[in-house]
């Protein structure tokens, strides 16, 4: 089961988060997969890497910091 988030919101994000069946979380770097990782305590979460997003490496280095994986690696 999984839910396929399209629209730019985190609302929208938090809500389907919240569900409980959800058993993966994979998106670009946002604060809904942080979100999902600490605040709703999905177990696998995972970033697509995209480092033409202008502060990758933050975004990167604070989602490690986390447990958020890269989904390719």
């Amino acid at each position: 089961k999984y839910s396929n988030i399209h629209p730019i919101s985190s609302i929208i994000a938090e809500n389907y988060l919240h569900q409980e069946n959800i058993e993966i979380v994979i998106g670009s770097l946002s604060s809904a997969l942080f979100y999902a990782k600490t605040i709703f305590k999905k177990k696998n979460v995972y970033y697509l890497g995209d480092n033409s997003t202008f502060h990758y490496q933050n975004f990167v280095k604070v989602f490690k910091s986390v447990g958020i994986k890269s989904f390719f690696n």
